[in-house]
């Protein structure tokens, strides 16, 4: 688990992100190359902000498009803008709130002007927040709806206890009773992470003593960790790396769970470059082509390390027929549809997945004929 997330580095302003499963073919088209913020689409909310909006990056991610809600206790159908790669956008998202009363932290001290500010003030529980229409934040998209919710809490009081439930999903937390600037994930945290919704509402709950400062909705997550603005194949090889060693680097937690592993390169796969598993050239669509670069390569099932382009998908450093299987299940072998949303089963076997699983069969054939030593003229 990430105990520690604080931000050490100012995002570059052209990382490309594709939302993927979540937005599909309208952010390439819209976008290519993003500007401004390197996390595509979010909702970010300032609880009791009053008069003086954020507008300078704040929170884990760095965000700079944040809605502030006035100073009062409850509030109905407010309208909320999202924030586009950076850019201010009127979103059809709306937020409604009851809270018990509203809190101040006074005096934050720390580096970021933006982090203060969105710490200072909070409700106080037992509170509720509505979001709704949150699938018209994003442009329109194939598959579901898939966004992350993070809850920022502190209310200067060590050791208050509480809950947080997010559309029936509980998390419990105790106030640490300081913030430096740091973010930390975990019951004595200040941001607790609720991951992979497709509700088109969320509904927030806060109960016993905790307190609510900001909600965030994150419907994107970067790829490009080198800031050259493409995701390509050479942060793809850094997250694997990332991946198998462990790191605790936040930047790598694609899928924003807490933890670096398999399925952020999983989550990289889908979200950020936005294609298929098993598509070892990045160029969208799992084909025969890639089938044909893998083999070539040689190493199915003789034990020699794999990386993502030469076989690895489901992280165990080999190339072999689990691999495959995780593929063909995910149903979209020289489909159309790169980017749609894998199915929630395992799927009958469709012509595509037969032809691909035929393709491979042969494959390994010829390759066993060509490494099959020759014999000499008038040998037997």
């Amino acid at each position: 688990m990430i105990a520690s997330l604080k931000r050490t580095f100012a995002p570059p302003r052209q990382w490309f992100c594709v939302a993927g499963l979540a937005i599909g073919f309208g952010l390439v088209a819209a976008h290519g190359v993003g500007f401004a913020s390197s996390y595509g689409y979010s909702l970010n909310l300032n609880l009791a902000g009053g008069d003086a909006p954020i507008r300078v990056p704040a929170g884990l991610f760095g965000e700079t498009v944040w809605n502030n809600l006035p100073n009062e206790t409850g509030g109905e159908n407010f309208p909320l803008i999202s924030d586009t790669f950076g850019d201010f956008n009127q979103s059809a998202a709306s937020v409604s709130w009851n809270a018990a009363r509203i809190g101040k932290n006074d005096d934050i001290q720390v580096e970021n002007p933006g982090d203060a500010r969105l710490m200072e003030s909070f409700f106080r529980s037992p509170s509720v927040i509505k979001l709704d229409a949150l699938e018209f934040v994003p442009p329109r998209h194939r598959g579901p709806l898939n966004y992350t919710v993070l809850i920022y809490s502190y209310g200067g009081q060590e050791g208050a206890k509480g809950e947080f439930v997010v559309n029936g999903v509980r998390q419990p937390h105790i106030d640490s009773g300081e913030f430096d600037g740091t973010f930390r994930t975990g019951v004595r945290g200040n941001v607790l992470i609720f991951p992979d919704f497709k509700q088109n509402q969320v509904e927030i709950f806060s109960e016993g003593e905790t307190t609510i400062n900001a909600i965030s909705l994150m419907y994107c997550r970067p790829g490009d960790f080198n800031g050259d603005g493409l995701v390509d194949v050479t942060d793809l090889d850094a997250l694997s790396k990332a991946s198998k060693d462990g790191s605790e680097d936040w930047q790598y937690d694609i899928n924003i769970d807490g933890e670096v592993n398999n399925n952020d390169v999983l989550a990289w796969i889908k979200w950020s470059k936005g294609t298929c598993i098993g598509d070892v050239n990045l160029d969208g669509v799992f084909d025969s082509s890639d089938l044909v670069q893998l083999f070539q390569v040689g190493i199915y099932e003789n034990g020699d390390e794999a990386t993502w382009t030469t076989g690895d998908w489901n992280g165990d450093c080999v190339f072999d027929s689990s691999d495959l299987i995780l593929a063909f299940q995910e149903g979209c072998y020289e489909s159309d549809d790169a980017r749609a949303a894998p199915a929630e089963s395992v799927p009958e076997p469709t012509s595509g997945m037969l032809f691909g699983l035929g393709i491979v069969g042969w494959i390994l054939r010829n390759r066993r004929v060509l490494d099959k030593p020759r014999q000499k003229w008038g040998e037997r």
